[in-house]
């Protein structure tokens, strides 16, 4: 009490209050919360430090030059014990030479986590004080140590009693039993994968705490997660923003985690949400620039060559050369995210850019890829069913469907691209299999053996319909002839290259625009 009666607050008392008012509900399956000492951080400091070991009667000389100690190597540590309710021993922090370097400590753990910590002065310290004192340390001490993901591409082998500090969560899509996707916002104070100059993947918001994408693969399926781990973390050195950006991976609870940036939407939900009629024009020009990028994303793809003594997993490259060119495996519109773009396109300013994802069924292409790899069957290219390894021209095919759906998602709408989908569903005469595929191709069987494939009838038709279409001209016209003539061929080594075809796209939209610009020029005089 104060001479006058009125109670006063101490500084430990102030700074308790501080840390449980800055608590923080970890939206991950624990009944914890996490403790942001940064947030506190403008009232922990030397001063207030050395306040706290004043009113523990610590002598004030002695107290300003363990302050000093405290706030740079063991403020963690301290405020713990404080949060716990051990003052005394902030008392022990500097003769006992601990830090924040000691945490975190174990008991119980297993025989290599304990001989990891026989040197470590806390543990020794703490193993030596009541149980339940010791309880409370060893519980509370993961309020302040959160995982960081600090550094874009870092992994992280994460403790079970960890804390994540992920303060939203909700299930975006349940994959299978093995997968889920999340949408997770991360505390700002532990991550700072965004403010990489390294991020290829324009950032989705301006907010303080973006939401970020989290796909979880359980211990089941771990072998998919090191393939996607791998593929994405040699994408990355392309530095190629149509290429979606691995921010960080983690191992919890004997699952395992890939953390991306968080999309708009798909490229099929897109299609259903949007009507291109009001602008179509507009829409024309985002769609060439959209397609002409992603076929250069895919140039850049097939064109990489990677170091023989750093093969994928779960294959066996040729110990004497480099592979070549990886393709991607599974293109199709849920496969293709909207990202928000912090940089306006010429064309189209208010539309978002095309991004590849899910590089699960991605290999090189000259390593066999894994027989656990089977990609979507309506996308698939025909060799595939005829026993043949898929290539790079794969990708080739797959892109085609992609972008014939795209015209007619311009031309006719989402409900064109529906009608398209329902009219290509056919059983395959011949094959003695009572079922149905959507495929862009069809199959020829000769006493129930397959011989040959071809263009499916249903897109042949389609297609001519899109020709007599009035408003497929210029760009639209162009690459629809495109498509046809050089990517949905069925004899894979015909098709043509994406690099050819990247730079005929980008012939055809330079071509419009002098067209359309000698057009207003004439116009104008």
């Amino acid at each position: 009490m104060s001479p006058l009666g009125v109670q006063t607050t101490t500084m430990l008392q102030t700074l308790k209050n501080e840390l449980r008012r800055h608590q923080y509900q970890t939206s991950f399956n624990t009944p914890f919360s996490f403790v942001p000492i940064e947030e506190v951080s403008t009232m922990l400091n030397a001063a207030a430090i050395g306040s706290v070991l004043v009113e523990l009667d610590q002598p004030s000389d002695t107290a300003a030059n363990h302050a000093q100690y405290i706030l740079t190597s063991a403020l963690k540590l301290f405020t713990i014990l404080l949060y716990i309710g051990q003052e005394q021993e902030i008392l022990t922090i500097v003769p006992s030479a601990w830090s924040d370097a000691c945490l975190p400590i174990f008991f119980g753990e297993s025989t290599d986590q304990e001989a990891s910590n026989s040197n470590n002065p806390l543990q020794s310290s703490v193993s030596n004080w009541e149980l339940e004192k010791r309880k409370d340390f060893e519980t509370y001490q993961w309020l302040f140590l959160p995982a960081r993901f600090i550094r874009l591409g870092q992994h992280l082998d994460l403790h079970d009693r960890c804390l994540l500090p992920f303060i939203q969560q909700r299930v975006i899509k349940e994959v299978s039993r093995e997968k889920t996707i999340y949408a997770v916002k991360i505390h700002h104070q532990y991550q700072n994968m965004y403010h990489s100059s390294e991020a290829s993947t324009p950032i989705l918001t301006k907010s303080h705490e973006p939401e970020v994408a989290v796909k979880k693969f359980s211990a089941s399926v771990y072998k998919n997660f090191e393939h996607e781990q791998a593929i994405l973390n040699q994408l990355r050195h392309l530095n190629d923003h149509r290429i979606m950006t691995l921010l960080a991976t983690y191992q919890f609870r004997g699952d395992y985690f890939i953390i991306m940036p968080l999309a708009e939407c798909n490229l099929s939900e897109f299609w259903k949400r949007t009507d291109p009629t009001p602008d179509f024009q507009g829409y024309v020009g985002w769609f060439m620039n959209e397609i002409t990028g992603m076929m250069s994303t895919l140039s850049r793809m097939h064109s990489m060559i990677s170091s023989p003594t750093s093969p994928l997993p779960n294959s066996s490259p040729s110990p004497s050369s480099p592979s070549t060119g990886i393709f991607h495996g599974d293109i199709k519109p849920q496969n293709i995210l909207l990202m928000l773009s912090n940089v306006a396109l010429p064309t189209h300013p208010t539309q978002p850019i095309l991004t590849l994802n899910d590089f699960g069924l991605s290999a090189w292409c000259t390593i066999p890829a894994s027989p656990l790899l089977l990609s979507t069957r309506t996308y698939e290219a025909p060799e595939t069913e005829l026993s043949q390894n898929p290539s790079l021209n794969s990708d080739i095919w797959s892109l085609g469907c992609v972008i014939l759906e795209f015209l007619i998602w311009l031309l006719q709408g989402s409900k064109g691209v529906e009608r398209f989908a329902t009219e290509r569903i056919m059983e395959t005469p011949g094959s003695g299999v009572p079922l149905k595929d959507d495929h862009f191709f069809m199959l020829e069987y000769e006493g129930g053996q397959t011989m040959r494939a071809m263009v499916r009838e249903t897109v042949e038709r389609w297609v001519q319909a899109l020709y007599a279409d009035e408003m497929c001209v210029g760009m639209v016209r162009e690459v629809l002839g495109l498509v046809v003539g050089d990517m949905l061929v069925v004899e894979h080594e015909k098709r043509a290259s994406s690099e050819v075809l990247r730079e005929k796209l980008k012939w055809i939209s330079n071509d419009m625009e002098m067209e359309e610009r000698d057009v207003r020029e004439l116009l104008l005089k």
